[in-house]
């Protein structure tokens, strides 16, 4: 069985009525939701009523399992996000699914039986995501200029690695076992590493530099993994419209196709009928 997580940080009714409609595909749907002063009690009544369910956990029980920093880009690092929460219930907490699609609310799906058609299609891949970039040789800097990889831990993961966008990424048991099992045995020696680019860097420099903190950054760690370990990754056709920054128009869009990013949520529905309206013409 599947389950599709939806990481956001205050779930809207929009969301919550088109996700639990996966429901009736046969899927799990999980909410995972960032705001921790968000009140479940303020939820939509599917929602409440089992048909999808919604996740919180205070930031403690996350960092004290080892699951923080993976999202060093967009949080503050003093808390954790809906990704560290996500990861964390589903590498320690739920362990039932066969795969998990971790999915940001500002992805554009555009119908329920695309995810559908993606998962009949690549069947038993480990990975589904946009792209597969390995980098062989530890470049700090790669040829698309993506600078990221200053965060490998290098005496945790040595080269080769890989990359790619991952707010749409299917991720399959065996990787999520792997990445928990990563994490048990390498959270104390991630700390020692940090603790020593203090010491030489000095304290006032390192809170200046913060994002080059050593950390498994989602963006590398899930496909490194699977480049170590020999696993199936699959570059989808379906997620070529996810990209860091564009400004997506409707007209360039169609409907076997999933988007990113689009902020607004309320253009979502209105997309839907656009697109799905034109595709069964």
């Amino acid at each position: 069985m599947n389950a599709i997580a939806v990481l956001t940080i205050t779930p809207s009714d929009g969301l919550l009525e088109f996700y639990s409609r996966f429901v009736r595909l046969g899927y799990r749907v999980f909410v995972v939701i960032d705001d921790n002063n968000f009140k479940l009690d303020n939820a939509d009544v599917k929602a409440k009523s089992g048909v999808v369910s919604l996740i919180q956990f205070e930031d403690d029980e996350c960092r004290r399992a080892g699951f923080l920093d993976f999202n060093p880009v967009v949080q503050k690092r003093s808390r954790c996000s809906a990704w560290e929460k996500a990861l964390y219930y589903f590498c320690c907490r739920d362990l039932s699914y066969d795969n998990v699609w971790f999915i940001e609310d500002d992805v554009f799906v555009p119908n329920h039986q695309i995810i559908s058609t993606v998962d009949r299609k690549y069947g038993n891949a480990d990975i589904i995501s946009v792209d597969n970039i390995v980098n062989r040789h530890g470049a700090l800097d790669d040829q698309e200029g993506w600078p990221w990889w200053r965060l490998v831990p290098q005496t945790i993961l040595r080269p080769p690695w890989a990359r790619s966008m991952v707010c749409t990424v299917r991720l399959s048991r065996k990787i999520l076992t792997d990445l928990d099992a990563l994490i048990r045995s390498n959270k104390n020696k991630l700390r020692i590493t940090n603790a020593v680019i203090a010491l030489i860097k000095g304290l006032s420099l390192l809170r200046q530099k913060s994002l080059w903190r050593k950390k498994f950054y989602i963006e590398y760690i899930f496909h490194t993994l699977a480049l170590h370990n020999q696993l199936r990754v699959i570059k989808a056709r379906e997620l070529s419209g996810v990209v860091y920054r564009k400004q997506w128009d409707v007209s360039e869009m169609n409907s076997g196709t999933i988007y990113h990013p689009v902020k607004d949520c309320d253009l979502h529905n209105r997309y839907r009928k656009i697109l799905n309206q034109d595709a069964a013409e």
